[in-house]
């Protein structure tokens, strides 16, 4: 009974040592003259965006991260922005674009503003 309870509390004290990463929903939205992304990272994760042969990386430090990319493409269409898909066996999110695009990217405090 003491070994089961204590199993039970190691799992809810440390998640992420068994496997766990935490799942965000990747949001799109499409203006006259960008297309927008919006990745919800907790608040505090470093991370960084560099061009790549395969496209636009978004690259979080320190925290595994699965995206759910579903429904990016519900809102814009693949004109500017062609594909949006995770690198294997990293918490990279890969974004193919169309040969014009030029990526900006900033943090959201609450409300919507810059940080």
């Amino acid at each position: 009974m003491k070994v089961r309870f204590a199993l039970t509390a190691l799992l809810f004290l440390f998640p992420a040592q068994v496997g766990w990463a935490q799942q965000l929903i990747v949001r799109s939205g499409e203006h006259g003259s960008f297309s927008r992304l919006v990745i919800p990272y907790p608040q505090g994760t470093v991370w960084k965006v560099d061009q790549g042969p395969e496209g636009i990386v978004l690259a979080p430090e320190g925290t595994t991260f699965q995206y759910d990319v579903a429904e990016v493409f519900r809102f814009i269409p693949k004109g500017r922005i062609t594909a949006v898909r995770t690198q294997v066996g990293t918490s990279d999110l890969i974004i193919e674009t169309s040969g014009t695009v030029h990526p900006k990217s900033f943090q959201l405090l609450e409300w919507g503003r810059r940080a």
